[in-house]
């Protein structure tokens, strides 16, 4: 029980601001940690009253208990070094830091600011290049080997290839197994960056030319054929059509650059210590290789392309 009324309140670092506003007193504090009236508040309103009107002194005393106890686990979280070194903490320390202390000094732009970040970063701002697509797919498993997939994809391959205008959707709605099929495996538009379309499919939307159809290819899913209908290229955003995308980019910027200074305030008075030699002794793996194994032919490239 102690436990779920600890995770259930949110986790909270040492107050930065020295001061309290008047309007948000501290009630109680633990071990150097305050804990403000609006906060009290908070978990107040999400417990009814047992007389469902207002809450009983008790009542209340027992939620600054619960409060208390969060603040006396958060104290104890600090002097393990077995909480304070796993990575998954240390992350949730710096995102906490970055969002509730850096990010917050970080000022609103003007529209003067914008359209200067945008005018030098428009690369960022463009709708990449996209192929329309149609996708047939035949599925492997359970019964269906991936051979006899792919035998017969091979076979509607044959039957739309030379004239996939006028086959391909009929084609598609008769034989395909997937969602697009109702659409005649019409997949509407893809980009190469979009992490929602298979891999293998948006190699394949961009590796042939518009109105021609794929080869054969096997995904997990099953086997596969590609018609590459037609392709748009990229083109620029004007300013009041990225303006959001800009504000949150110029958002990212300034606070990427708020915080490398403040990791540069830090070098100048912290003990680091590092030791040239045994950085250069470090066996670094081959990348896509699994710990004690070498890396396979084509993990780079699948790595790679999935990074755009």
């Amino acid at each position: 029980m102690l436990l779920a009324l600890c995770f259930a309140l949110p986790v909270f670092a040492a107050d930065p601001a020295p001061t309290t506003p008047p309007d948000d007193p501290v009630i109680a504090k633990v071990e150097g940690m305050d804990i403000h009236a609006s906060e009290f508040a908070a978990a107040a309103a999400k417990k009814r009253p047992a007389d469902g009107k207002a809450h009983t002194e008790a009542e209340r005393m027992a939620i600054v208990d619960q409060l208390v106890t969060q603040r006396l686990l958060v104290a104890e979280a600090r002097k393990s070094p077995e909480v304070l070194d796993d990575k998954k903490v240390q992350q949730a320390l710096v995102q906490a830091l970055i969002a509730k202390d850096i990010a917050a000094d970080v000022a609103k732009p003007t529209e003067a600011q914008l359209k200067q970040f945008y005018d030098g970063n428009k690369a960022m701002f463009m709708t990449p290049e996209q192929s329309r697509v149609s996708r047939i797919l035949v599925k492997a498993g359970g019964t269906v080997t991936p051979q006899a997939a792919k035998a017969e994809a091979e076979k509607l391959r044959a039957a739309v290839a030379k004239d996939p205008k006028t086959n391909f959707a009929a084609t598609a709605k008769k034989s395909s197994q997937d969602t697009y099929a109702d659409e005649g495996g019409d997949m509407g538009l893809v980009a190469k960056n979009d992490k929602k379309i298979d891999n293998a499919i948006r190699k394949a939307a961009f590796a042939q030319k518009p109105g021609t159809v794929s080869e054969v290819f096997m995904t997990k899913e099953g086997a596969n054929i590609v018609w590459v209908q037609s392709r748009r290229q990229p083109t620029q955003k004007t300013f009041e059509q990225a303006e959001k995308e800009v504000a949150k980019a110029y958002r990212q910027d300034a606070i990427a650059k708020a915080t490398a200074a403040r990791v540069d305030t830090l070098k100048k008075t912290a003990k680091i210590k590092i030791d040239d030699k045994a950085v250069a002794a470090v066996a670094i793996p081959e990348k896509g290789a699994k710990k004690g194994a070498p890396a396979k032919p084509g993990d780079e490239d699948e790595d790679e392309d999935d990074e755009e």
